[in-house]
């Protein structure tokens, strides 16, 4: 059974966090985010992230998605 590189990215993004390296996190995470935009648990992970280090610009991209999606749904 393979593991889908996604789920093996938001594991080392977790412990680069979790080392005190919340950066270098969202570094991986953008990297993943360009090869799999349509991702709902990269871009999550990639926002909460964002979010901690005070990246707008970043969270706004992640977020911009999930908005458009709702104007869809209402």
């Amino acid at each position: 059974m393979k593991v889908p590189a996604t789920s093996i990215a938001l594991e080392k993004a977790v412990l680069e966090s979790m080392s005190g390296n919340p950066e270098g996190a969202a570094d991986l995470l953008k990297s993943v985010a360009k090869d799999h935009p349509d991702s709902q648990r990269v871009l999550a992970a990639l926002a909460a992230i964002s979010d901690e280090i005070n990246d707008q610009e970043t969270l706004d991209q992640c977020l911009e998605p999930r908005q458009k999606a709702l104007l869809v749904v209402a």
